[in-house]
């Protein structure tokens, strides 16, 4: 037979083609990419089933990537223990087989959850309680990440809480800054501390005593300075309180104000501590329970 030399064909490796061809009817297996392979894990909260997607939940150092990463039994050990190997399922693979989580309530895991998966579509958190919640779990379960995010979230609002509260939350919470800043916003205040009502808030007894003491102590101190320097000679009366106000002078009996921090206006709510002094004596008295807490970042 003449072979035609343009034909096309003749350069076909025919033996090639039909090896990677598929028989008509046959589908070819897909390839499973390693990175978008998501799987489901399932839990039951109360009575409320959540299935969420496990790579999510793998942050490093904490408690579901050590949950799931651990090694499953062997048909062997299945075998010592008389547990036939087809009757062993792993639990959250199916919602009649999830992981059970104690001690947390379907509210405060959503809200959890909706922090976890900043993506769009998905519900985020609103609410101081929902934010809240979500801390709580991210503490509980070492996501530190997630933990450091929520608390940068909270802490413009956290200025605008009174000191009493701001302290309850920061113990609650175990968050660092907060605690500090209520410190120190507790003992530059200018109103007189009082041991009733921060007893009755919550604020136990030996907190209470570090701030009175701290606080006192320093406007003592501060006092006996200005009135130091208030005082005139013997022959001569004050001549110059530009510095003071309201305050008793012991020499004079002029009254003047404690002179407010840098920075801050006369009718400011401090005591007139400066800031960096205020931080200096917290960070002395209270320096054990400070680093004993976890950093926020």
């Amino acid at each position: 037979m003449d072979t035609c030399p343009n034909d096309s064909n003749a350069h076909i490796d025919v033996d090639a083609v039909i090896a990677n061809t598929a028989p008509v009817g046959s589908t070819i297996e897909p390839e499973i990419d390693d990175e978008f392979d998501a799987k489901i894990v399932v839990f039951k909260v109360e009575n409320t089933i959540f299935s969420v997607l496990q790579g999510a939940l793998m942050c490093p150092g904490s408690f579901f990537e050590t949950m799931f990463s651990l090694p499953l039994p062997s048909s062997e050990d299945l075998s010592k223990e008389g547990c036939p190997q087809d009757s062993f399922t792993i639990e959250g693979t199916s919602k009649d087989n999830p992981i059970v989580l104690e001690n947390v309530s379907k509210a405060d895991f959503r809200s959890f959850l909706r922090q976890l998966f900043p993506l769009e579509g998905f519900i985020k958190c609103k609410s101081d309680e929902e934010f809240f919640a979500a801390l709580r779990l991210a503490t509980m379960w070492d996501f530190r990440k997630l933990r450091a995010q929520i608390i940068d979230m909270l802490t413009p609002e956290m200025k605008n809480h009174n000191f009493v509260d701001l302290i309850l939350l920061a113990k609650k919470h175990g968050v660092k800054s907060w605690l500090q800043h209520g410190y120190e916003t507790a003992i530059r205040d200018k109103n007189p501390l009082s041991v009733f009502d921060m007893y009755k808030a919550g604020v136990d007894l030996i907190t209470i005593s570090k701030l009175v003491t701290l606080r006192d102590s320093w406007l003592y101190r501060a006092s006996l300075e200005r009135e130091l320097r208030c005082m005139p000679s013997l022959q001569q009366d004050c001549s110059s309180h530009e510095h003071l106000a309201l305050n008793r002078c012991m020499n004079c009996s002029y009254r003047y104000a404690i002179p407010s921090a840098a920075g801050l206006e006369p009718e400011s709510s401090h005591n007139g501590m400066p800031k960096n002094r205020a931080t200096q004596l917290v960070l002395a008295h209270f320096n054990t329970e400070l680093s004993a807490m976890l950093d926020d970042q």
